[in-house]
């Protein structure tokens, strides 16, 4: 049973009362939109930019990687010289013209670990072995005739 008061209450409460006003509508135009974007994405970069307040600033480990990595890419871009030894070396050459290396190359390209695909298939290892010998010259006279740096801990460590 109710009291009197709680009774008072519920009849004039909530289920009886008129309803406020109907609020009008606000119209939003697209100037009051606010639109988050990224920077824009650096030619030949794929993917969605990440806009600024997402970011996380690389600490100086990853920054040092990123860096050797930049190096590395920038080292290994082909050259005269480079697309002459790559003609004269015949293992290259006939993986070139090979549809199914080329094929695996792309494979390995998409994913990396489709290398496993191709362990035994003795075409495939020749080319790779061919040109990791390749890039191994290449890095070794760049690192011949560039000096050396002072790494963390004063450790020498190639450029």
């Amino acid at each position: 049973a109710a009291t009197k008061g709680q009774d008072k209450a519920l009849r004039k409460g909530f289920f009886d009362s008129k309803g406020s006003k109907p609020k009008p509508k606000t119209v939003v135009s697209k100037a009051d939109i606010i639109t988050l974007t990224g920077k824009q994405v650096e030619p030949g970069r794929g993917g969605p930019a990440i806009p600024d307040f997402l970011r996380v600033e690389p600490d100086e480990r990853e920054k040092r990687m990123l860096e050797v990595k930049s190096k590395l890419a920038s080292a290994l871009q082909p050259t005269p010289d480079m697309i002459q030894a790559i003609q004269s070396n015949q293992e290259l050459v006939r993986g070139f013209d090979d549809p199914e290396v080329m094929a695996a190359v792309e494979d390995i390209t998409r994913n990396p670990d489709n290398m496993k695909k191709y362990k035994g298939n003795r075409k495939v290892e020749a080319f790779y072995k061919a040109m990791a010998g390749m890039a191994g010259q290449r890095l070794s006279s760049l690192s011949e005739t560039q000096p050396a740096e002072l790494g963390p801990g004063g450790q020498r460590h190639p450029r």
